[in-house]
Order: C-alpha cells, then sequence, then structure tokens
C-alpha cells in the first residue's frame, strides 16, 4: 500500500445537504454520492460548541449521503442545527491512481490513525489503541485544504516514537519464549512459570487510563485479602478476571526490559508463596 495517504477535506456542510445531495458539484468535489472519511462537529455536554465529535469512514459502495443519514451524532444533537459536517477523500495525482480496493485500504487506516490521535469525544466507545498491524509500515496521512481541527500530518511512527509497548512485548516474548496473543482486546502473553499472570498491553486500559503496558494478576489466583498486604499492590486496575498493575518503569529506559523482567519476577514469586 502507498505509504502516503493524501485526505482532500471539504466544509463544512451541514447534514442535510449531504443526506439529500445538494452539495454543488461545480464548487465540491467531495458531492454526497462519493466515498471516503467525515467529521462531525457539534455540541458536546462536557467540552462545548463546535467541537469534535465525531470521525468515521464510509462503507463498501455506500457514499457520504448512505453512511450519514440518521446518524446518532447528528439527528440527536443537542443543537442540532449547528451540526457542521467535513467530508475527506482520497486523492493521488494522476499517474499513481489507486484501485477500489487499495483506496479503502487507505480510507481504513487514515480512519485508525486519525481517531487515535484525535480521540473525538463521541468515538470513545470504538477507540482501540493503534494495533501492530497499523504501525508495521510507515505510513503518513497529509491532511490538505479545510481540515478543521484534525492535524495536518500523522505518522503511524508517532505511535512508535510515542508508545514503545508493542516493541517491548515482542522482545521480552522473545526472551521468554513467550506465545504473543494479538486480538481486538489484548496484546501480550501468558507467563509460562505462571499462567495465571499476564504481561503486555489491554486496550481498554491503554484508552481508558492512558496506561500502555500492564501486568494481569487472574482473581482466581489470589485473594483480595492476600494483596492488600503487599505493597507491591498498590494502585491497581479491575476487571472480572484481572487485577492489573501497571508498568512504571521508562520505556524509553536502556533498562526497560530487564526492569520489566524484575517485577514479573516478582509477581510470580509472590504468588507461588501466597496463592491458596
Amino acid at each position: 500500500m502507498n505509504k502516503d495517504i493524501n485526505i482532500w477535506w471539504e466544509g463544512p456542510f451541514s447534514p442535510e445537504a449531504v443526506v439529500d445531495n445538494k452539495i454543488d458539484s461545480n464548487k465540491y468535489d467531495n458531492t454526497a454520492d462519493k466515498i471516503g472519511l467525515y467529521q462531525i462537529y457539534g455540541t458536546h455536554p462536557l467540552y462545548g460548541n463546535d467541537v469534535l465529535l465525531y470521525i468515521g469512514r464510509t462503507r463498501d459502495n455506500n457514499g457520504f449521503a448512505s453512511r450519514l443519514n440518521n446518524r446518532w451524532e447528528t439527528t440527536y444533537n443537542s443543537d442540532n442545527e449547528n451540526v457542521k459536517i467535513y467530508l475527506g477523500r482520497i486523492f493521488t495525482d494522476t499517474e499513481n491512481n489507486l484501485t477500489i480496493e487499495e483506496e479503502y485500504k487507505q480510507i481504513e487506516y487514515a480512519e485508525v490513525l486519525l481517531i487515535n490521535a484525535m480521540k473525538p469525544a463521541l468515538n470513545s466507545s470504538n477507540i482501540k489503541s493503534v494495533g501492530k498491524a497499523y504501525l508495521d509500515g510507515d505510513y503518513s496521512i497529509n491532511n490538505l485544504n479545510n481540515y478543521k481541527s484534525i492535524y495536518p500530518q500523522l505518522t503511524s511512527s508517532y505511535y512508535w516514537n510515542d508508545f514503545l509497548n508493542i516493541k517491548l512485548v515482542e522482545q521480552l516474548a522473545e526472551i521468554l519464549s513467550a506465545e504473543v496473543e494479538d486480538t481486538d482486546e489484548i496484546y501480550g502473553f501468558d507467563i509460562k512459570e505462571n499462567d495465571n499472570v499476564f504481561f503486555g498491553i489491554d486496550y481498554k486500559i491503554w484508552n481508558d487510563e492512558n496506561v500502555p503496558l500492564v501486568i494481569g494478576i487472574s482473581r482466581e489466583a489470589i485473594k483480595e485479602s492476600s494483596l492488600s498486604k503487599s505493597p507491591s499492590f498498590n494502585d491497581m486496575f479491575k476487571d472480572e478476571d484481572y487485577y492489573y498493575l501497571a508498568i512504571t518503569s521508562n520505556l524509553k529506559d536502556k533498562m526497560v526490559i530487564e526492569n520489566i523482567q524484575k517485577q514479573l519476577d516478582e509477581i510470580v514469586n509472590f504468588l507461588e508463596k501466597n496463592t491458596n
């Protein structure tokens, strides 16, 4: 896939103009029947007026009009008369035209990177931190023309530079001869010495708590009363299955692998002594 993803943004348009196909094709290239990405701006009870509410994309052969018809973000906004939509299309020079499959793929990659960089108010339940598949290539998104509030440029290497977690998980898995599990929820592995201990990324915690790497301890493996006796288990995150400890090491420190291994060894040893 082309490393450069160029998006030409136009707007603002009202939801009615898009859905009813009332965009002047003589003035705008991004008409309602085209495919691409869209931004929705409006009122949010916490963040105020004219804020970025949602970033989305068209799917299959459906154009903007079909995708934006009866969208909850526009129809049920508390100030829906002032909802504005910006439409973006993928474009290349005439010597490098894309196939429809390549265009869809660029739209998908752009949506994932933009949502996770901008974190729109109403995308929160769908945000999943950028996974390995989106980081393997060094993609560059160039937002041009009237792109409103999003970054003019964003590269996938931004996530490598600021969040080294995926690389660290892979390095430690190789050292420990562990098999990495890659799903929509996690990217990590169980510790062979104690399969009640998980190390890696929990995407929900990464997004909700801004914690990229965690050690997960099975709730079935240890009683809460035992945990409270150890100072190592302060400030934990919990879900139905695990207690989570945030990795406190500097992820860019030269000794980060050794420091994480030390934390894992301490947890495994603690469990061996305290598990009932």
